[in-house]
């Protein structure tokens, strides 16, 4: 290796690329390594089933330079290599961090624009050298440090017949390939798996998930074998499929190479091996091999590679590269890239129509150039056998509708195959648990029926099915394609009737209670196959009942998007086919409600559990135990509202109904006592609550057991209440565990653990540590966008939060054009009346005060206290919040008469809406105190600060820091009156 001296000590480069650019990324690295430099190449230093999108995180961060290869596919939208030239650009401050070379004619983004960026494109491998080369030493600075003794570790080297060649400047000596698909789209990740794991002597072997045709195997190959073209002399492709063909082809391929005269084939096969076992590097592809045996005569030596592709999974000692399906996003590319006026939205029903397959998504392509993408949908409802016979690509024998009828003709002396074909149609094209086919078997027909009673008949008929299906350790799953086919043979009687046996076999497949983790699997499993059985319009009433129970499995499990969209449907279908009064179509309504609730809708949540109530109070009676959790609900949702005076009486008598009906350790029972301890402290009553949830951890403990997400969550309720009285540490430390608990149960991604992370954050800012705070919620924000998406409640929840401890930590500008372009993102995403889009202004309005603009964070609060009224009531907490607020402002920009008179107001409507103790009174009280105070009005501050030291003494303690704060006012109030000099001021709560 010869070390270029102008290379700088231990300098990291890493290689951004393109996935069709690779051939280039691999010689870029290749000779940057020979030249000294580190180098790291997601090809060469990350293992297959790494995070792409973590690796690609560490690799930046590792980096001293990025070497970036730009070209067309460099700024195809949506690739990945977009936000990393992003991330290098903004995110970091290093001059010239970034090194450009063109690989073609591009035009960059405006951002890299401005960047000196050399060409390799159409230059000699010695020029594109030099080029390299000098674009990376650029004017290296003198060393800071020592550098390293030329003695010592040497650099790992590549050995030299390793090296990659330049891209486009070597062609092989012989070519035998089939043309290139000029409409090729993704794929990148699996021919890098290809080219990362050929090696001689390691043959690959290209598969699909589904053994039927068209997933893209062939085309896969053709695609490597062009790509990486320049990395070979010879390049061969042999048709594999007739096993007997292919010494003939090898034939044909020693007499190309010269190695036999016209009349020696017989010498053929011998003088290939040993011509391939030259010091030569070479490509053979043995395409649609169905047996090892098809291959493994004719594997030659030598330090080439072997690329085999098949239908067949049993190829033991072979590499494999599994291709799945096409993702949405290529399968929309795909179409839209050949039917340039298809939309976006239109290529997506038809890409999920045919289930992502590639062959049935390039013949649909070619018949949407002159079909309105709705007819075609409908057709492959009513015409689909005659559809997927048309506009055949020319590389492909046979059509994939000729192929499947092939193999469903096969089955017509197997009934029982066929009947279970059938079946699996009428279900979703996820996987179908053999525990749901063998659930009910008595439900179903002959000759289908006994068979489903013995797994091993069960086993053994799904084999018969061959391509037709996928048998894996999830169960049997039959492609979207071939149920479309299967079922288009079918009269509606035929279908209808496979319908009522799946429905049957679907019902009695319950999970079991939808609350407990330990089922979730099992509900995510059954659940696309419960959403095929059509229930809204189904009479099977079991399914109905494992319908209701699949929306609180979406809730619980925190699906609540999902949970949302299929309450509503279910509600408004069973309204009109069952009635309003109908037990199904009351669940769905309480379900709706509870969805509502968590997404923070409130007024919504109120008129439907108003409704449900009144319905089950009348049709079931006072105490039902439905009828009982209508009434929970309800006044869950009033004490939401602000309506705590209503609603605490209202809870205790739910509690006492639902002990005398239901037991003191039925779970329903359990969640009352929740309800009412978090009212307890929601009331002001801190340690109270911290008491009843105790007492309710150690019930849940008992009945529920540790891990199920009811105790879980007690843990979170009473950690929170600990915080909120003050005992930062011992919340903090509770946090801690609960979370280690939380990802083993309910997994790192579940809501209820990004809850809990978020309560940690926030305590931790209680505490004091803003830096903690603030490090842990910009973690949280990047998991929340990965798993919630960036306009989930809880996701734009977090970015208020970080707003609002960047400016408590003093960057008042980066607070407020943080809330601003959050509340254009809630405007848009909730619209302009959802709390949380109030909450927001407020929150803005109160930075733009602290930041010394009252004037104008004065008419904020006006604005908003007049719409607040109209939304949300004057009652609501929230608009009690905001008067709070104005308040203080006025008085900060020297009204302190009308901040005492709004004040004072305020007071009287707090203590008739909240009660005399709540905290939100006592803040009153104390801003109340200090701004008297400094108007002169001592008597009256005394009096205010003397009822808020009572209340306190009462609620917290004589030790809290509360108490003591407030006995330091009440100090200082009375020796104002006994004419020592006080100090005055005021404290406006900060939401």
């Amino acid at each position: 290796m010869t070390t270029d001296a102008s290379a700088r000590s231990g300098e990291k480069l890493f290689i951004s690329y393109a996935g069709p650019d690779r051939p280039w990324a691999e010689w870029v690295a290749w000779h940057l390594e020979q030249a000294g430099y580190t180098v790291e190449l997601d090809l060469w230093d990350w293992a297959a089933g790494d995070n792409a999108v973590v690796r690609m995180s560490q690799a930046l961060d590792r980096a001293d330079r990025v070497v970036a290869l730009f070209s067309e596919d460099y700024f195809e939208h949506q690739r990945f290599t977009t936000d990393e030239w992003t991330a290098i650009m903004s995110g970091r401050d290093r001059h010239g961090r970034l090194i450009p070379l063109r690989l073609a004619d591009v035009t960059a983004p405006p951002v890299l624009r401005p960047l000196v960026t050399p060409s390799l494109a159409g230059l000699s491998a010695d020029d594109a050298h030099r080029v390299l080369l000098n674009a990376v030493r650029g004017t290296p600075p003198r060393p800071a440090t020592a550098p390293d003794f030329p003695g010592g570790q040497v650099p790992r080297q590549r050995p030299a017949e390793e090296a990659p060649r330049l891209p486009g400047a070597h062609q092989p000596t012989l070519w035998r390939v089939p043309h290139r698909n000029a409409a090729f789209v993704g794929r990148d990740r699996d021919i890098d798996a290809v080219r990362r794991r050929l090696r001689p002597g390691q043959p690959v072997v290209v598969q699909s998930t589904f053994r039927l045709g068209g997933v893209g195997k062939t085309q896969v190959a053709a695609e490597y074998a062009h790509r990486f073209a320049a990395q070979y002399d010879l390049v061969a492709w042999l048709d594999a499929e007739q096993p007997h063909l292919v010494p003939a082809q090898l034939t044909a391929l020693a007499t190309d190479l010269g190695l036999v005269t016209e009349h020696g084939e017989a010498a053929a096969l011998p003088a290939l091996r040993r011509h391939l076992q030259q010091p030569m590097r070479w490509l053979l592809v043995f395409d649609n091999a169905e047996t090892t045996e098809a291959v493994q005569p004719w594997l030659p030596a030598g330090f080439g590679h072997v690329l085999v592709t098949s239908r067949s999974d049993n190829w033991p000692e072979y590499a494999d590269v599994t291709l799945e399906l096409l993702t949405r996003r290529e399968s929309v590319t795909l179409l839209r890239s050949r039917v340039t006026d298809l939309a976006p939205d239109q290529a997506d029903a038809v890409a999920d129509k045919l289930g992502d397959l590639p062959l049935a998504l390039t013949q649909a392509a070619t018949t949407l150039r002159s079909m309105p993408a709705q007819f075609y949908l409908e057709l492959l409802d009513t015409d689909a056998d005659e559809l997927l016979d048309a506009d055949l690509p020319p590389s492909y024998p046979r059509s994939l509708a000729a192929a499947l009828r092939l193999s469903i003709n096969g089955l017509a002396d197997h009934g029982e195959a066929l009947h279970l074909l059938r079946l699996c149609c009428v279900m979703a094209p996820e996987p179908i648990p053999m525990s749901l086919l063998t659930a009910a078997p008595t439900a179903v027909a002959e000759p289908l029926g006994p068979v489903l009673a013995s797994p091993m008949r069960l086993y053994r008929t799904a084999q018969r099915l061959g391509e037709l299906v996928r048998l894996w350790q999830r169960g049997i799953q039959v492609h979207r394609l071939v149920q479309t086919l299967v079922l288009s043979q079918l009269d509606s009687a035929q279908r209808d009737e496979l319908r009522r046996q799946a429905s049957v076999l679907v019902a009695a497949s319950h999970p079991g209670d939808p609350a407990s983790a330990t089922h979730w699997p099992a509900w995510s499993q059954l659940m696309p196959h419960l959403l095929a059985m059509k229930i809204g319009d189904s009479d099977h009433t079991a399914l109905r009942d494992t319908a209701c129970d699949a929306l609180l499995y979406l809730l619980y499990s925190g699906d609540t998007n999902a949970g949302i969209r299929l309450a509503k449907r279910l509600y408004e279908q069973w309204r009109q086919t069952l009635g309003p009064d109908d037990r199904h179509t009351l669940a769905a309504a309480a379900e709706l409600a509870h969805a509502y609730h968590k997404q923070g809708l409130d007024r919504e949540a109120l008129a439907l559990t108003e409704d449900t109530l009144d319905r089950r109070q009348r049709t079931l009676g006072p105490d039902a135990p439905a009828t009982l959790r209508s009434a929970n609900d309800h006044v869950v949702v009033l004490a939401s509202l602000g309506r705590l005076s209503e609603s605490r009486d209202k809870l205790v008598d739910v509690l006492a109904r639902r002990t005398a009906v239901l037991g003191g350790d039925h779970p329903d029972t359990l969640t009352t006592r929740n309800n009412l301890a978090n009212w307890i402290g929601e009331a002001g009553n801190h340690r109270t609550a911290i008491t009843s949830y105790e007492q309710l951890l150690t019930d849940r403990l008992r009945v529920l057991g540790p891990d199920h997400p009811y105790t879980l969550a007690t843990r979170n309720n009473l950690a929170s209440w600990i915080g909120e009285a003050g005992d930062h540490r011992t919340a903090i430390t509770s946090y801690e565990r609960l979370l280690t608990d939380q990802i083993r149960v309910l997994g790192p991604d579940h809501p209820d653990t990004l809850t809990t992370r978020s309560n940690l954050a926030n305590v931790k800012g209680e505490a004091g540590d803003d830096h903690a705070a603030i490090t842990s919620f910009e973690e949280l924000l990047t998991d929340q966008i990965r798993i919630l998406g960036p306009d989930h409640p809880h996701t734009l929840a977090t970015r208020g939060n970080l707003a609002s401890l960047k400016g408590r930590a003093g960057d008042h500008r980066t607070a407020i054009t943080s809330l601003e372009q959050l509340l254009t993102d809630r405007l848009h995403i909730l619209g302009p009346d959802h709390p949380h889009t109030l909450t927001t202004r407020n929150n803005l309005a109160n930075w733009i005060g602290e930041a010394g603009d009252h004037n104008s964070a004065i008419t904020s609060l006006e604005q908003l206290l007049t719409d607040q009224i109209r939304i949300l009531g004057p009652d609501h907490p929230d608009t009690l919040a905001t008067r709070s607020n104005l308040a203080s402002l006025k008085s900060r920009a020297g009204d302190h008469r009308t901040a005492i008179t709004s004040l004072e107001q305020l007071l009287t409507d707090q203590i008739r809406i909240l009660g005399p103790d709540h905290p939100h009174i006592l803040t009153t009280r104390s801003n109340l105190a200090e701004l008297l105070l400094a108007r002169g009005a001592v008597m009256a501050a005394r009096t205010q600060a003397a009822t808020k030291l009572e209340a306190e003494r009462r609620l917290f303690g004589p030790h809290d820091r509360r108490t003591q704060q407030t006995q330091h006012l009440l100090d200082r109030i009375k020796a104002r009156m006994g004419g020592r000099p006080g100090r005055g001021g005021n404290r406006r709560r900060k939401r």
